[in-house]
């Protein structure tokens, strides 16, 4: 039966695909099945690669419509493998074995979802552009209420199912870094009540270990040095220590574009990340607020993102509309080989800065120096 269930997920779309037992996932609450699935015993673990072109594209901001193809093709992705979740459970539930298609991402344990968090969140954004003095603005503004919760434990975690599953392991970033695509790639998991036999895990890490992750991260989430050692099934990953995730969120959800000399993410707002966790909690906290009370491009960015969180990341509730990508560099600068790294982050660092300009948005690009 395994060979089946893994043929057909790659007949959907999988370009790779495993097997894991729970057993190898012990030890890590995140990522125990039987959140989803109390009898579950397996986990069917698969990815997606992302187009080159078009995130080479992205990376390097060839022109403003780089980043709605980038957006699209993360749509398509994602649709690509809620798609091979659903062939895939469909199979085992046609052997007899309950099985359940895991969310993709922006799936918490401790974020309330619903359609009704979405129409709040709605519901604020234009009673503060209608009423900015009514009661409840009022209280959000001053901080009396709070609309964000700063835990982002998932619901279930694709990297480590991968890493179990042997698709990949753990790179310095702790993005999954497969042999075949480097860490571009997309990943979904189906569990499974079926006792099914676990792939071999792979052996050697293919992470170069060359740090190319920290140097395009421009929140300061990834530690150059500090690590910390991830031990899954037979395989143990050093890597780097981050601090707490809002940092990340900060950046990657488009709240700030942590400008550096010559290059931003495709964010065009501003913020000072600081290095304590609690403090970046903190601030996640107040931003999203400010946001979302804001109106125009900060209140539709804030909402793309509550509404991923609230309703999911599903293709019969999202379109590409709702896709705003804005960093995710630790990930994408990281290819198979040295050599495509290296002119991935070169891209990055010469592609320019992101600005507010005339009511829309716009990309200075840096000056060449004379020398």
């Amino acid at each position: 039966m395994e060979e089946e269930i893994k043929e057909r997920a790659r007949k959907a779309g999988a370009a790779l695909v495993g097997i894991t037992s729970r057993e190898r996932l012990e030890g890590h609450a995140c990522a125990d099945p039987s959140y989803y699935l109390p009898s579950a015993r397996s986990v069917v673990s698969f990815a997606v690669p992302l187009d080159r072109r078009v995130v080479r594209d992205y990376l390097g901001k060839k022109d403003p419509s780089a980043r709605r193809e980038m957006a699209v093709l993360e749509y398509e992705t994602y649709c690509r493998l809620e798609e091979i979740g659903e062939e895939v459970k469909r199979k085992l539930e046609e052997r007899g074995h309950r099985a359940a298609n895991c969310e993709r991402n922006l799936d918490y344990r401790n974020h309330v979802r619903g359609s009704d968090r979405w129409e709040g969140a709605r519901m604020i954004a234009e009673l503060a552009r209608t009423d900015p003095e009514h009661p409840l603005v009022r209280a959000l503004r001053s901080g009396e209420v709070e609309v964000y919760n700063p835990d982002y434990t998932p619901t279930f975690s694709h990297r480590y199912a991968a890493v179990a599953a042997g698709l990949g392991r753990l790179g310095w970033s702790g993005n999954l870094v497969t042999k075949e695509y480097g860490a571009l790639v997309l990943l979904g998991s189906v569990v499974t009540e079926a006792e099914l036999e676990p792939d071999p895990q792979l052996e050697e890490n293919p992470c170069l270990g060359c740090r190319r992750c920290v140097s395009v991260c421009p929140s300061g989430f990834l530690a150059v040095k500090e690590a910390k050692v991830v031990r899954i099934g037979e395989v143990e990953d050093r890597v780097c220590r981050h601090g707490s995730l809002s940092k990340c969120v900060l950046c990657c959800g488009g709240f700030s574009g942590g400008s550096r000399e010559g290059w931003s993410t495709w964010s065009p707002w501003r913020l000072r990340v600081p290095e304590g966790d609690e403090e970046a909690d903190a601030l996640i906290r107040r931003t999203v607020v400010e946001h979302l009370l804001a109106g125009g491009g900060k209140t539709e960015n804030v909402l793309r993102f509550a509404k991923g969180i609230a309703l999911g990341l599903r293709k019969e509730v999202m379109s590409p509309e709702d896709f705003g990508p804005t960093c995710s560099f630790c990930q994408l600068v990281c290819w198979g080989s040295e050599e495509e790294r290296r002119e991935n982050v070169r891209l990055l660092f010469s592609s320019g800065v992101v600005e507010e300009e005339g009511g829309g948005v716009g990309i200075r690009r840096p000056v060449a120096r004379v020398s």
